[in-house]
């Protein structure tokens, strides 16, 4: 228990760091308005993410502790389906907003991670 602790940890921490040395970057390499526009996009996508999760994150393990293996099944098979829901649907959106405001194409890639 200890090791997957440890190993969740380093992967979160890592994770994390990786992602603000890519963000600084990222505001050294482009303008003001381009890192505006990522940002928007980034902020955007991470909030209808966590209202798309549905809460899942906390009613699955619940669940599992309880042994209630079919609703586990179905949770998870409607958090793959809101998760693709969301990526589709907001590529699609920031593709089309990019588009309208001369961005940079790039960025609707931010929507489908």
């Amino acid at each position: 228990m200890k090791k997957q602790f440890l190993g969740l940890l380093t992967s979160r921490g890592l994770a994390s760091a990786l992602q603000a040395a890519a963000l600084v970057l990222l505001a050294r390499l482009v303008s003001v308005g381009i890192f505006g526009m990522v940002s928007v996009v980034t902020a955007v996508v991470g909030m209808v993410l966590v209202v798309t999760g549905w809460g899942l994150s906390i009613h699955v393990p619940q669940l599992r502790a309880r042994g209630e293996h079919d609703r586990v099944a179905a949770a998870l098979r409607l958090n793959s389906v809101s998760t693709l829901w969301s990526a589709v649907v907001l590529t699609a959106g920031c593709a089309v907003w990019i588009g309208l405001w001369h961005g940079p194409s790039g960025a609707a890639l931010l929507a489908s991670r």
